[in-house]
Formats: C-alpha cells, structure tokens, sequence
C-alpha cells in the first residue's frame, strides 16, 4: 500500500447520491492499491460560492477543513448542475477563484468535478432551451475555461456521461428524476475521479460493487476516454459561452516552490514593483526600461492629513471631497505608466481615510483627542459603524469606476490602506479611544467580555483588523473574488505598544478575503549597514496561512531630500547614505525577498530616489535574478524558530520600556549570531514546533500560549526583560547546543534557503563562513565563485546560489 491519500469532496447530492466517495471512489482506489481517507462536505442544491462563504454553515465546515491540522492532498469541487452552463457562469468562476486559493494556501491541489446534462426530456433542458448534448457541453467548456486560467485539472464526468449515452451499450445513467445518477452513473464519476486525482488508468481498477463485471468494465473504458482522449470542445461553446461569461483579469496567490507567488490569469508574475507617493517626479520609465511589469499607485479618497503626527497631507485631492466624485488624478498615474510599459500589471494603494469636511460634519465619530504632537487633530474611531459604512459605499463608487474603464484589465488587485501614515496605526496614536471604542467594548462586556485596561487594548486591536477584513470583503464582492486585496498590519515587533492597534494580525490571517500583507523594513538605527534590517511582523506565520507578504523596500539613496519643511521630515531617517553605501543596502533589502520567498516593491516615496545610472543597473540585475529564481526552492533552511505572543503587547502601558527591549531591540542581537531564523506567532506553535531545532521565545510577560509552549521539553531560549541583553555569542552557544548549524562564529547576518544564502558582514576583516558539506556556491552580484574564507569590510552584501 502507499501512503494514505487525504481526499476532500466539496459539492451536493450529485456527489452524495449513491454514498459516491466512500462506498465508490474510495474502494475503487483501493483496488488499485492506493488507501484514500475521504471526506465530504454536500448538501442538497449547493452552490459552490455557499461553500465558499465562511458565514454559511457548510462553508463554515469548508473552512474549518481547511485550517486544519492535518492537510488534504486533493480538494474535489462540484458545482450545482446549471450554474456553470447559464447566466451564473460567472459567479462559478469567482467560487472556483476563491476555493481554489484558499486549497493551493493548505498545499492541496484543487481539481473540478464536471458535470453532466440532464438527461433527454428533462424540464430542465425544456426550461432552458437546451439538447442534452448542448447542456453537457456548456458545462464541459465553462469547467474547462476556468481550469484553464487556475491550472486546475478537470474531471470531465459529463463527457464520460456523453460517451456512454452516444455508445450502443444500455446501461442507465440517471436515476427517474432525470438529473441525479444511478448507481451507475455514480461509479462512473468515482472513475473518472479517480483517474484524474492519481493520473491512474481507470481501467485497472478491478472493483465493481453493484454493477455487473462486463457493465463496470464498459464504464471505466468510457471514464478512461474522457480522461486520455478528451473530445475537443466545439467553437461554439469555449469562445462563445465560458469565455463570454468570464469578467476581466484575475489574479491569485499560489504556493510553489516554498514560496508564496502571485499569478495574473493563471501565470505567475515577477513580483518586484515599483510605487511613488508623488507620481509627477515618478521614475516609471526607468523601471519599464529596466523590465519592470509590476506597478502601485496611491490614491486618496478625502483631503486630509496623511500622518497625524505630523500634520502631512495627502499628496492628491481626494476622490471624494466634492459633490461628484473626481477620479482624474487616479486615472491620470495609471494612464502615465501605462503610456511607458503597456503591459503594466497596478494595484492601487487606496486610502481610504474621509475628507476633513466629513470629519468635522461626525464629531461623534471621531477619537477623543489627536496625538500628544498635534492634539487638536481629531480623526476618526476605527469603531465608528458609520464610518465605515461611508468607506463601503465609496469603494463600491471606487470599484465600479475602474471596472468600466478602459485600463480595468491593467488592475490587478488591491491595497487596502488607512489611519496614521496609511498604515492602519490609530490615528490618536493612543490606541482609538472615543466615543464609538466604548460603546463597542461595553456591548462586548455586556456578552461577557471582562471589563479590564488589557481587554480594551485588546478590543482596539480587534477592531482595526476587523475593519480591514470588512473592507477586503467587500472588494471581493465587488470584484466577484477575481481580484488579490492586502493591507499594511501587523507591526508588533516595529510598533511593540498597544497603541498602535496592530496586535490582532492572528484576525487578518485567518480572514479569506486578504490575499497579501505589507510593511516596510524595519527602521532601527536609521538602517545602517553592517547590521540586519529585519522584519517588523510574523513573516512565516503569514507563508504559513498562505497569505502573500510585500516588503516596502523604502531605501533611501544620497538621492534623498526632503519633501517637507515640518520638523520630522528633516531627521536622518530621510536621507540615505553615499552611493555605494546605499548599493549595499539595497542587496540586502532586494536579498530578504528573494531568500525568504516572498514579494517586494521599492517605494521612491518622494521621487527620484532612485535615478542614478549605478541603481538602476542593480534594479535591472535584482529583477533578472528574481525571475531566474522562481524555478528554485525556497524552502526555508533556518532551524531556528522566533516566536511571540502579540496579545501580550495590550498588558503594557505605552511608556513601559518592556515591550521595546524584549520585542524590537532583540532582533539587533538576533540578526548577528550567524544564524538564519524563521518568524512566527505562537498560536501557530503547534503547527511548526517539528519544523526546527531550536526555539527562541520573546515573553515580555507570560501568557497562556508562552507558558505552554516552555513547558514543552524541545530546547527554548526564552528572552524576558531580565535578560534581555542577551549577546550574540550567548544565542550561538545555545544553538550549537541545540544541534543548529551555525553559518558564522563571528557576527554576521545570514538568510537561508534551499537555494540560496545571503550574508551580509558585520565586522572588518577576516571572514569564515560554514558553508554546508559538498556545497559549491556563486555570489549572483559578482558574479565569482564564493570562497567561504575571505576578507571584507564590515556592510558588504553576498547573494549566494548554489551550483
């Protein structure tokens, strides 16, 4: 026997009738030696966007199949029988979109169930003005149209069905009603199923249940030819009929090769980007020129301020300040990019923060009071219904716009942006304290909620990513789920205080409605070289949901200048270094995607920062390499694990130091010790705790996940505020201990993946680098062979790739 085979049935009566998978496809499989474990979601009628919607009680069960421990190996969708032929097709394909992502995210593979036509002298066919014949291949093209565009093998049963009813043989099909199959018709489902899942020849199976031999030998001869000598679909159906029914361009994440990838209509994409708050001193033509197809754009829906901090405003008028809506400044960036790369792929970054006008006509939606910088600038709760109901209605305007433009098959997706400086902060920066916050947490404490400080911290949290996954779901509605939607959140080792809302990113993960995650780079000591600028949220917990994660690679050049007089703007932080300085940086921000497996974009936030011959040469090789690199594994080779509990943030007033030393200063210590790890919250322990050697655990308090998990007897290096001064000597002491391969003795940042290995020095001098056994490696940025002992000056960036 081989290994047991995990098998999902998701459908209605046309795949429980006759108990289809267990009393059949399973046994039919284990006459063939494979030992299946199968389930089934069905209920009668069902339509596949029911399955897909978590709020329906079997797409609950959908969903609760999917996040479970234990994956599938194949996921088996089945429409209702006349959605995909009629004037529904297009919601079946936004079904398929759906399911099939959320599938791939588990590393399952999808595979459709296609049906067939009723059978001559229905009311169906009668009803809808159809042979047979001509519903079987309506169906047959439209599960075809969409298989195609995801890559999903399909089980074409209808036309197995349509064999057998051309053939001379007089064996039953359907039962009386004319729709369900008989038992026959049901075995030759299972087979052909079957054949599909395990590109197996049907005709060896040797199981025939209730059939006589002769009669379920003649079945699986007709399930083999269905399979291996598919007729072609007539003209008449594939252009006419599924294509017509297909709306627009599509996009999707998909999990290959250890990494989380982006696919446009069914192909995957290089996704390096390029985006500029100020497109009138854009740099698009320089990153069409260097081969650059990926591309954001940033629009606002109201004047306001964009970080309230500082009193900045938004960089165009808002959409929505007047009476009519104003889309010409958004229509205008995409058409300027579109003029220099017309294969341009844009998803736009849309603010969806209000007009001040709004603002000061809701008083009562507002925060209490603004920043302690600018207190009188009042913006408003992330709580307040009323708001977001307005944000709704404009992004159905917003939507609907682009989706009767000319350039709406250039959209790709979108970004979801709001509050302080885009990036879901609560715009107070004391957390979202007003009104409609305490109306929301005392209708929570009246269900039962405890009435603490801690549980309100955690409440505001809950809220903002609440909000953000309301908004991703009604761009999935609008779009009819063609469309990838992301965000900015969860910054819980950058922004380590309750105050920024930004410690509920477990909501966002678990929402099926976002599709990708953003931040920038981390900001510590300015990001100078010579040290890891490392990530601000849970990167492996987000490849681990299948959720896609976009680094904001804002790398300021000796380009940079400053775009506002107001005093923050005049700081260090935005200005960068000299030019081959800033090469150096911009390896390591451009090798953090590409080792980890994850996208990127490089956001010239005030323009120009990047036209300079010598950076656009590197964003012409950095995006050869990218595409190069797609065939290659990522699969991570960290044995090392960071965990941390981002509920433990709201335990902590916003002066207590705590959070800052346990959560943000350790990744300093953490990026030296010559030893890649992988990033996660503990609520996924379970799920990875096999996955490596070594555990570094960030407890600036207790919890119920941190005390569990250091109770376990795997080796746990727990990091609390006593010790959190901890060397990076200390750390490769412990891991050698733990049987971790440790890469460097000496201070160095280093990213692995099965591919690839980065390092970036951190001291002058003599390096040595334990590179693993019978290994030969290319540094890709020079070109030479890597020696693993050598000499550098301390900031200098190697991207490695074996060979």
């Amino acid at each position: 026997m081989s290994k047991i085979c995990r098998v999902l049935f998701i459908g209605n009566s046309y795949t429980y009738y006759n108990d289809m998978p267990t009393a059949i496809f399973e046994r039919l499989a284990a006459s063939l030696g494979h030992e299946m474990e199968v389930t089934s979601i069905t209920k009668g009628g069902y339509q596949l966007y029911r399955h897909a919607d978590p709020a329906d009680e079997c797409g609950a069960r959908v969903a609760a199949a999917l996040s479970g421990k234990e994956p599938y190996d194949f996921v088996i969708l089945q429409e209702q029988s006349v959605r995909p032929a009629g004037e529904n097709a297009a919601d079946f394909y936004a079904s398929v979109r759906d399911l099939a992502a959320r599938i791939r995210q588990t590393g399952a593979k999808p595979v459709l169930y296609a049906t067939w036509g009723r059978e001559p002298g229905s009311p169906t066919l009668e009803k809808h003005g159809w042979t047979s014949e001509e519903m079987t291949w309506r169906l047959a093209a439209a599960y075809e149209a969409i298989g195609r565009e995801l890559q999903i093998p399909v089980a074409h049963v209808g036309l197995a069905f349509r064999d057998v009813l051309h053939s001379e043989v007089d064996i039953g099909l359907y039962n009386p009603d004319q729709s369900h199959p008989s038992y026959a018709g049901s075995y030759l489902a299972a087979a052909t199923l079957l054949g599909r899942v395990l590109d197996v020849d049907p005709t060896t199976a040797t199981f025939t249940g209730e059939l006589a031999a002769d009669e379920a030998a003649l079945l699986r001869e007709a399930a083999k030819r269905a399979l291996f000598e598919t007729p072609a679909i007539p003209d008449a159906y594939t252009i006419k009929e599924a294509e017509k029914a297909m709306k627009g361009i599509t996009s999707a994440v998909i999990t290959k090769n250890g990494a989380q990838r982006l696919t446009v209509n069914g192909h995957e994409i290089d996704t390096v980007a390029y985006i500029t708050y100020l497109p009138e001193r854009n740099c698009y033509r320089d990153f069409a020129e260097a081969g650059y197809k990926l591309f954001s754009t940033c629009v606002f829906f109201g004047t306001n301020t964009l970080n309230s901090t500082s009193g900045l405003e938004v960089f165009s008028k808002g959409i929505f300040d007047g009476e009519e809506p104003d889309f010409s400044h958004f229509d205008r960036d995409v058409r300027n990019i579109l003029a220099v790369c017309p294969d341009a792929m844009i998803f736009p970054r849309v603010n969806v923060g209000l007009s001040r006008e709004w603002e000061v006509a809701h008083p009562e939606e507002l925060n209490d009071q603004g920043p302690t910088t600018l207190p009188d600038i009042r913006r408003v709760c992330f709580a307040s219904d009323l708001w977001a109901a307005e944000v709704e209605r404009l992004l159905g305007l917003f939507v609907a716009h682009i989706e009767a433009a000319d350039y709406c098959d250039h959209i790709i997706g979108y970004q979801i942006a709001g509050g302080n400086t885009e990036e879901w902060f609560s715009y107070d920066q004391r957390g979202g304290i007003g009104k409609r916050s305490r109306e929301g947490f005392a209708r929570q404490v009246a269900e039962g909620r405890k009435n603490s400080e801690y549980e309100y911290f955690r409440y505001l949290s809950e809220i903002t990513a609440a909000r953000i996954c309301q908004f991703a779901a009604r761009i999935k509605a609008l779009t009819d789920r063609r469309l990838v939607v992301g965000t900015f959140y969860g910054y819980t080792l950058e922004k380590c205080y309750r105050c920024f809302t930004h410690n509920d990113l477990r909501q966002v993960l678990e929402c099926p409605d976002i599709d990708f995650i953003c931040s920038p780079v981390s900001y510590a000591k300015t990001r100078e070289p010579g040290r890891n600028h490392s990530y601000m949220l849970a990167l492996h917990s987000l490849k681990l949901h299948g959720k896609l994660y976009f680094s904001e690679n804002d790398t300021r050049t000796h380009l940079s200048r400053a775009y506002s007089d107001l005093p923050r703007y005049q700081s260090p932080l935005w200005f960068g270094p000299d030019r081959e300085t800033t090469l150096e940086i911009l390896k390591m921000h451009f090798a953090r995607a590409l080792v980890h497996g994850h996208a990127s974009w490089w956001f010239d936030m005030w323009g120009g920062w990047f036209a300079d011959p010598a950076y656009m040469d590197f964003m012409r090789r950095a995006r050869e390499i990218s595409e190069a690199a797609r065939a290659l594994s990522a699969e991570s080779r960290a044995e090392v694990a960071l965990l941390f509990d981002e509920r433990a943030v709201a335990h902590f007033a916003d002066d207590d130091p705590t959070t800052q030393r346990v959560l943000y200063d350790i990744r300093e210590v953490l990026g030296k010790t010559g030893v890649p790890y992988d990033l996660y919250l503990t609520s996924d322990f379970d799920q990875i705790r096999h996955r490596y050697r070594a555990f570094v655990l960030l407890e600036p308090c207790e919890t119920a996940d941190s005390r569990r998990i250091r109770q376990t007897e795997l080796p746990i290096f727990t990091v609390t505020a006593e010790n959190a001064d901890v060397t990076p000597a200390t750390l490769r002491d412990f891991y050698r201990r733990a049987g971790v391969w440790v890469y460097s003795q000496q201070d160095a940042v280093i990213y692995a993946s099965e591919s690839h290995l980065f390092l970036h020095t951190v001291q002058d001098g003599e390096q040595r680098i334990a590179l693993p056994p019978k290994t030969r490696w290319i540094d890709l940025f020079s070109g030479e062979e890597f020696s693993p002992v050598f000499s550098s000056p301390a900031g200098k960036s190697y991207l490695l790739q074996r060979i």
